[in-house]
């Protein structure tokens, strides 16, 4: 396995919250690529500057507007491959890289019984809100099995991962045709991941390989002796997460019955979430429905 690894880090009006990205991930790679959806605020004065203080690694593209993770990741990700690197990280400008990160995705993708067939190498999530750590299933059927909690050096396979910490094989992101634009954010991972299943290749997740990283603006509230959870997303973003809900329910559901079923319940918790935790309750589940039914 060739372990020419280039980062790609999506970015958009964040300022300099991208400084800790790039701290956490530039000594674990080769190159930085920061591809910016064309961001209004500091954000270009803090990727040059990160470029002032590492010349020769580090290339920033600006795009015209903002076009969305899928394109920015499509951008980035075919830049990388132009520069001859068989191997990208994919990462959000609001995640974090533990030190050894990308050293053990490397290993895991070795130590993985077909690591020929692997497409994607992912980290334990730890939301930076909640402090804790995301969930891993597996979808079989009508059956979703968890995965998680891994014991130390452990790896599980499940059937969708977020793009953020994710190694990816540049070579099985072009048989797959890249991400999906029309997706634009929401649900652009779990199309990708369904389509690699789908496809024949491996997700891997290593336990010894953590991510910070934070979903929306994560709020909870305890009721009735149960805490509730909600990402805080606001009403437009409510909208594109209903549509693109529905859109991978409509293409997958056949294929991964569990995954729709699983998925469409995500909206009763969402509701919960916006009625008890969240302000402009009525917006936001007027958009969600709206994205619904587009």
């Amino acid at each position: 396995m060739n372990e020419r690894i280039c980062a790609v880090v999506v970015t958009y009006n964040c300022g300099d919250k991208v400084l800790s990205t790039a701290r956490s991930v530039m000594p674990q790679v080769d190159r930085v690529l920061f591809i910016d959806n064309g961001s209004r605020d500091s954000t270009g004065k803090t990727l040059e500057r990160i470029r002032d203080e590492t010349p020769g690694s580090v290339e920033i593209v600006t795009l015209e507007g903002n076009r969305g993770i899928a394109c920015a990741l499509n951008f980035g990700v075919r830049r990388a491959i132009e520069l001859g690197y068989p191997w990208v990280l994919t990462m959000d400008h609001d995640s974090e890289a533990d030190g050894r990160m990308v050293e053990n995705l490397v290993r895991a993708v070795h130590e993985h019984r077909e690591p020929e067939k692997v497409i994607i190498s992912a980290p334990v999530y730890i939301d930076r809100g909640t402090g804790e750590a995301g969930r891993i299933y597996r979808y079989e059927g009508w059956k979703r099995r968890r995965l998680d909690p891994l014991p130390p050096g452990g790896t599980a396979t499940p059937t969708v991962v977020i793009t953020s910490g994710n190694l990816l094989n540049a070579v099985h992101f072009q048989a797959l045709g890249g991400f999906d634009e029309s997706l634009f954010i929401d649900y652009v991972d779990h199309d990708f991941c369904l389509r690699a299943g789908i496809a024949g290749f491996h997700i891997v997740v290593c336990a010894d390989a953590t991510l910070s990283h934070s979903v929306g603006e994560a709020v909870s509230k305890e009721f009735l002796g149960f805490r509730i959870f909600s990402t805080n997303h606001s009403p437009e973003r409510r909208y594109t997460i209903g549509r693109n809900r529905v859109a991978v329910i409509r293409r997958y559901g056949r294929e991964f019955p569990a995954y729709g079923f699983y998925t469409a319940l995500d909206f009763f918790y969402d509701f919960l979430g916006i009625i008890f935790c969240e302000d402009r309750k009525w917006d936001k589940i007027k958009m969600t429905l709206r994205g619904i039914f587009s």
